[in-house]
């Protein structure tokens, strides 16, 4: 990619976007990916790429929510307020889960940008309204010590999430988030 034909302006709106994913990231949970994808998809529009782009576009975002990911679990881990077999196990259902469908969506050459755009929109709007109009269950936020449920119960929610991460480029924090609290009655600590 040619750096050239971008000036100042454009590099401080990229840092500016990258602080506002960030915040997203660390208020939501989320990996900062709902500012990324479209950051993204926008910088490549206009390039060589731009006819083939879900892939960079994915790779891009998700390296980000990678790095993202990994700081915040290095915050939690500090504080304790991370059980690791739990996060390991769901982690790796994750990981499993993301490499089979990328595998399957590069074997079968899927990658249609409208596809790609309706299916993040789609987890996007389905969060935002959880979001909006979900409630918290009665004593689901709080400081105190939960029970951990059997480490079989994360599996299903690691391998969702890996499926979402893997086709939208969001983190996998829209479905754990909810798979903790709702279904684990894992609560929401601060």
């Amino acid at each position: 990619m040619d750096f050239s034909e971008y000036n100042l302006w454009f590099f401080a709106l990229i840092v500016l976007l990258g602080f506002a994913g960030g915040f997203l990231a660390g208020m939501l949970g989320v990996g900062g990916g709902l500012v990324f994808v479209p950051v993204f998809q926008e910088i490549v529009k206009n390039h060589e790429i731009a006819a083939d782009r879900v892939p960079y576009v994915l790779a891009n975002s998700l390296l980000i929510v990678f790095v993202v990911g990994i700081s915040g679990s290095i915050k939690h881990i500090k504080i304790k307020n991370t059980h690791l077999q739990a996060a390991l196990t769901t982690g790796l259902a994750a990981v499993f889960s993301s490499l089979l469908l990328s595998y399957i969506l590069r074997y079968f050459h899927i990658n249609d940008q409208k596809m790609f755009n309706y299916i993040f929109c789609g987890i996007l709007l389905l969060t935002g309204i959880k979001m909006w109009y979900g409630k918290a269950p009665k004593g689901s936020i709080e400081n105190e010590k939960a029970v951990i449920p059997p480490l079989k119960n994360f599996i299903p929610a690691g391998l969702i999430a890996g499926l979402i991460t893997a086709i939208s480029g969001l983190g996998g924090g829209v479905i754990l988030i909810p798979y903790f609290n709702k279904v684990l009655k894992l609560p929401i600590k601060f």
